[in-house]
C-alpha cells in the first residue's frame, strides 16, 4: 500500500522526491504524481495529519483508482458465447472462422465492437482449458499420435511383443 500521509509528512520536512521514494519503497514517479495531486487538491501535512491513510487516498484520488479493472458490462466489445461455440464446433464442417464471422454479425446487430479473430480464438481456447479442468469426463480432441500405455510395452521396450520376442 502506498503511504500518502508519510509522503506529505516528508515533503513538509523538505525531503526530495527521490529520498521520499527510497524511504517508503515506492517509485519516484509515484511520489511525484501523489504530491502533484495533493497540491491540486490543496492537501498538505497539516490537514493530512488528522486523517487516516484511507481518507487521504480517497481525497487524493476518489473513485478514480487505476488498479481496478473495468466490468464486463462497461466493455465496448461483445463477449463471445463460448458454450454456443463449443456446441457448434461439434457439428461437422463448422470451423472457428465460420463462427467468428457469425459472431461479428451478432456484434454489429448489438451495436458493439467485435474481437478480432485471434482474440476470439484465445478467449475460446481459455474457455476450453477451464472447461476441461472442471470436467474430467469431457471429450477433447488430442492432437498428434497417442503413445500406448506402459502395460502394452514389453520388457524389451517394443510395442506389441511379448517378453519372449513373439508378437
Amino acid at each position: 500500500m502506498t503511504h500518502y500521509r508519510d509522503m506529505l509528512r516528508f515533503h513538509d520536512a523538505h525531503f526530495s522526491n527521490v529520498s521520499i521514494a527510497k524511504s517508503l519503497g515506492v517509485g519516484r514517479n509515484t511520489v511525484s504524481r501523489a504530491l502533484k495531486r495533493a497540491a491540486e487538491e490543496g492537501l498538505n501535512w497539516e490537514i493530512a495529519c488528522g486523517m487516516s491513510e484511507g481518507e487521504v487516498a480517497e481525497r487524493l484520488y476518489g473513485n478514480k483508482r487505476t488498479d481496478r479493472k473495468p466490468n464486463q458490462e462497461e466493455s465496448p466489445y461483445l463477449q463471445p458465447d463460448c458454450e454456443w461455440i463449443a456446441r457448434e464446433t461439434a457439428r461437422p464442417n463448422v470451423t472457428l472462422r465460420l463462427l467468428w464471422t457469425e459472431y461479428t454479425v451478432k456484434a454489429d446487430e448489438a451495436g458493439k465492437n467485435a474481437y478480432w479473430q485471434t482474440q476470439f480464438n484465445k478467449i475460446y481456447a481459455e474457455y476450453r482449458r477451464t472447461a476441461k479442468s472442471q470436467c474430467t469426463r469431457c471429450w477433447m480432441p488430442v492432437r498428434g499420435r497417442r503413445r500406448p500405455s506402459s502395460s502394452a510395452r514389453s520388457a524389451s521396450g517394443r510395442i506389441g511383443t511379448r517378453a519372449s520376442g513373439r508378437p
